[in-house]
Formats: C-alpha cells, sequence, structure tokens
C-alpha cells in the first residue's frame, strides 16, 4: 500500500509539474494548448477514475490536483479547463462529499459558465456539488445564486447548440429541485419556473425539450406545489403546460422521464391547494399514472426476457462450444463452409438499435444520456410503491375525492 502509495505520488507530481510547465511555455508562445497538455489530462482523468485508489489515497489524488485547479480562479486563456471540470465532478462522485479543497473551487465554475457560454460540460459536476453537498448548498444562498443564474442564462442560451444547452439547463433545475428542499428553493423557484414557462411559449422546441421543461415543472410540484401553482397561474398557463404534458406522456420511453411524470401526478392527486383547472382533470391526471405504469412494466418484462434469452443463448453457446471442442477439429464449420456468413452479417440484415442504449448522436441521444445521468433524491424512490401509498393517503385524509377518482 505505501509503495503504491509513493508510486502514484510521484506520477502525480510528475504529471501536475509537466503541466504546469507546457502551460508556462505556451502562455510565453502566446498559444494555448497542445499534444502534450491533453495526454497528461488523459493520464490524471484514468487515474482519478480508478477504483482502487479511493477512500485511501483521495486526499493525496485532490491534494496534488490542486495547483492545476488554481488555474480555473482565471481560466479565460486556458483551454484544459475543461479536463480540470470533469475530474473535479469525479472526486466528488468518489468522496461523497465537498471537501474543504472544492468548496474553494465551487465559486469559480461561474467563470467557466461565462467563458464558455455553455452548461453542458458542467452540469455532471454541478450535479455532484448539489447531490452530494445537498445539505450544504442548501444552506448556501450565495452557491444557490450562482446554481441559478447559470441555469437561467443557459436557458436563455442563442450559441449553438442552442437545444443542447436548453435543454441541459433544464435538467441542472432538476438536480437543484430535486435535492434541495425545506424551502430553500422558495425564492428561486418563480424565476426558474418563469424561465421555463417563456421557454414554452415558443412554437420552435423539439419534443425533447419539451419533456425536460415539463420535467421542471414536475419536480418544482414535489419541491412546493403551492410556489408552482402559483407562478402557473399568475403567467394564466396551467392549461396550457398541463394539456402540453398530458399529450406529451405517450411519446415517453425513457424510464427517467417515467418516473418524474409518475411522482409529479401522484403528488398532483393530493395537493389541496391546485387551481380549478387541475382539479377537473384530476380523472385524467390518474389515468395517466396508470397509463405510465402499466408502460413501464410491461417494458421492464420485456427487457428482463430479452435479457434472460440472452443469458440463454450464451449458456447454450458455451454448451455447444465445449461439445464443439470434443470433436475432431475438421467437425468445426461455419455455415456453408464460409467465414462470416451468419444471419446477422447477410447483406440487409437491419439492426435494431436499443432506443435506451447511450449512444450520443444528435441532441435527442445526448438530451437523453444527460437526464439518465442525473443524480436526484427521485432515482431513490421506488415510483410503484409512491402511487400505492399516495393512494392510501388520499384514501385516508380526503375520501371524498377518492371515492370520485376511484
Amino acid at each position: 500500500s505505501a509503495a503504491i502509495d509513493n508510486r502514484v505520488a510521484k506520477l502525480l507530481e510528475s504529471l501536475v509539474k509537466r503541466g504546469e510547465q507546457e502551460y508556462t511555455s505556451l502562455r510565453a508562445k502566446g498559444e494555448k494548448h497542445n499534444m502534450t497538455i491533453s495526454q497528461c489530462w488523459n493520464v490524471l482523468n484514468t487515474i482519478a477514475k480508478q477504483d482502487e485508489f479511493y477512500p485511501e489515497f483521495l486526499d493525496m489524488i485532490e491534494g496534488s490536483l490542486l495547483p492545476l485547479f488554481n488555474y480555473l480562479v482565471d481560466p479565460t486563456n486556458v483551454e484544459f479547463d475543461d479536463e480540470m471540470i470533469k475530474v473535479i465532478g469525479i472526486l466528488i462522485k468518489k468522496r461523497g462529499g465537498i471537501s474543504e479543497s472544492m468548496r474553494k473551487i465551487f465559486p469559480f465554475l461561474a467563470k467557466y459558465f461565462l467563458k464558455h457560454k455553455t452548461v453542458v460540460d458542467l452540469l455532471q459536476t454541478l450535479n455532484c456539488y448539489i447531490f452530494y453537498g445537498k445539505s450544504e448548498v442548501g444552506k448556501n444562498k450565495e452557491w444557490l445564486e450562482i446554481i441559478v443564474q447559470i441555469c437561467i442564462q443557459a436557458i436563455r442560451a442563442t450559441e449553438e447548440p442552442v437545444e443542447l444547452n436548453r435543454a441541459a439547463s433544464a435538467i441542472l433545475m432538476q438536480a437543484l429541485i430535486q435535492n434541495i428542499g425545506n424551502n430553500c428553493l422558495d425564492i428561486f423557484l418563480p424565476p426558474l419556473l418563469t424561465e421555463v414557462i417563456n421557454l414554452l411559449a415558443l412554437p420552435s422546441n423539439s419534443n425533447c425539450l419539451c419533456q425536460q421543461l415539463f420535467n421542471v415543472i414536475l419536480c418544482s410540484i414535489c419541491n412546493n406545489s403551492l410556489i408552482t401553482f402559483l407562478t402557473l397561474e399568475s403567467h394564466k398557463c396551467t392549461k396550457e403546460v398541463f394539456t402540453g404534458i398530458l399529450k406529451q406522456v405517450p411519446n415517453l420511453t425513457l424510464e427517467y422521464d417515467q418516473k418524474v411524470v409518475i411522482i409529479g401526478f401522484s403528488d398532483i392527486l393530493v395537493q389541496a391547494d391546485a387551481p380549478p383547472f387541475i382539479i377537473s382533470i384530476l380523472p385524467q391526471v390518474l389515468e395517466t399514472v396508470l397509463i405510465v405504469m402499466k408502460k413501464k412494466t410491461e417494458a421492464e418484462t420485456k427487457k428482463r426476457i430479452k435479457e434472460d434469452g440472452k443469458m440463454f443463448k450464451t449458456s447454450s453457446a458455451e454448451k455447444d462450444s465445449s461439445d464443439e471442442d470434443e470433436k475432431e477439429p475438421d467437425a468445426i464449420k461455419m455455415n456453408d463452409g464460409e467465414a462470416g456468413s451468419s444471419e446477422e452479417n447477410k447483406p440487409g440484415k437491419s439492426y435494431e438499435k436499443d432506443p435506451d442504449e447511450e449512444t450520443l448522436f444528435g441532441h435527442f441521444d445526448t438530451i437523453r444520456h444527460l437526464a439518465k445521468q442525473l443524480l436526484g433524491q427521485m432515482n431513490k424512490i421506488d415510483e410503484l410503491n409512491y402511487f400505492r401509498n399516495i393512494i392510501k393517503f388520499l384514501q385516508g385524509k380526503h375520501p371524498a375525492r377518492a371515492k370520485e377518482l376511484i
């Protein structure tokens, strides 16, 4: 252990020193980046991801990288700041909390955003700060203001890729609203919701972006339904927003989106402060929850059958392989004796991509990927049990409403 500690420490020291030397040399030449710095950060990123080094070497790794993290104080002329942001997120996740060094770094994340005008690369690191430091973030108004301002500026993005920036902002809002409770966000919810409402009014939004905007509203209902409904009513858009959500539900395929709808709609069923329009559509809200739960359950069953089928095929293949190994070598043949002539490789054979496969082609896949990576309190909730408990609560506290709905 001591030997590993010493080797890792020496490697980190060498990489950090070389990185600083390269950066100093580049500044003298009026340049910003080179291949050596990229290679240094590739190795540093790899070290930071190694589970074998944690928790024993966490403080040593974090301390060794501080000289490079200090460049975030003024990232204007630094081209490797995106690598720093990634590693900071990794270290917070490995620690499961925010260290003193990471506390000092946090305010400078706003400078990174101002430089790049995008929240996409910043999203996961900010999410780590919010998720693993939710108690601390919730009590720190200055930090909350920084995150909220980043959200607002990103959702107003005009630089390409506009839609991706706006969706990433909506996902960051969801992370904030899901994790920070105890009324800490009460003063911030109206301006955040106003930005979402204004963007939803634009006709050019894709369904994928709209769903993340709708998710913000549903998460907000779970955080503080009174403020959420008051804000929607003040903009006179409650009917339009929930008509849009109900229309969007049949298109949902992402498990995370389905979970948000189930939990958010379940909460609506028991809200005494809901506006008249919401009260009028409660039967439809309940029906929608049941439809989404059925769809989700069917998808999970199909996925299990598919996985079981793969396991059976693997087991059968291993058995066949074992049986073949016992035969003479000349008994082993390909289909028709030709290599590569299996059914999967024949011309014209179509490849069906799993809709949940994390391939990042285009903004649609990237937005789905970012949503799936979100760290929030809803991840800890079994939405089916949550719905059952809501129904029990409704029957106990609001028997008249329960009788009307069920």
